[in-house]
């Protein structure tokens, strides 16, 4: 373990702490719940670089990134599903459903040559490296990313309750910090 190791170690600390957390909470909303699975993938993503920043095998290191974007594609709907129960427009369910399935159809493509294509060497460890299937993921976790941000802004600017207004801003402010 190198110094390049500690931040993803601590942040995927932070995260499972918060998993916890959020899965002790769930019973009282599937909001927590919700949260409890992105930090969960956050956590998992960051366990993935730690482990990156040690392991001294490219192979390996591939294998290791294919195996945790079967887990990351699923961030697509979680953040819109989350978005959906947080700001209330239930009218979105059949886009977080599609979102769902758009993951679920994914997972495979996360598993060949052509989504990671390699691990590059860089100084602070091996890292796997995009090819052509990965813009589909990449387009469609944008597509999510976007829609949550114009979702939440429509929420506030139709929002009266000051308290549900700052809740709104404080996840804003926590996705942006976390990205």
């Amino acid at each position: 373990m190198d110094i390049y190791s500690i931040p993803p170690l601590l942040s995927a600390i932070v995260l499972f702490l918060l998993f916890i957390m959020g899965i002790f909470k769930a019973r009282a909303s599937r909001l927590n719940l919700l949260f409890s699975l992105i930090c969960l993938v956050g956590c998992l993503l960051n366990m993935d670089k730690t482990i990156l920043t040690i392991i001294k095998d490219g192979e390996i290191a591939l294998k290791i990134s294919r195996i945790d974007h079967i887990f990351l594609v699923f961030i697509i709907p979680l953040y819109l599903h989350f978005t959906t129960l947080a700001t209330g427009y239930k009218n979105w369910r059949v886009a977080v459903k599609i979102f769902y399935l758009i993951a679920f159809f994914l997972i495979p493509i996360t598993q060949h040559k052509l989504y990671l294509t390699h691990a590059r060497h860089f100084f602070f460890g091996y890292f796997a490296q995009s090819g052509p299937l990965f813009l589909i993921f990449g387009f469609f976790s944008t597509l999510s990313v976007a829609i949550s941000i114009c979702l939440y802004i429509k929420n506030l600017r139709e929002e009266q309750v000051a308290e549900k207004k700052t809740r709104i801003k404080y996840i804003l402010l926590s996705f942006g910090l976390a990205a």
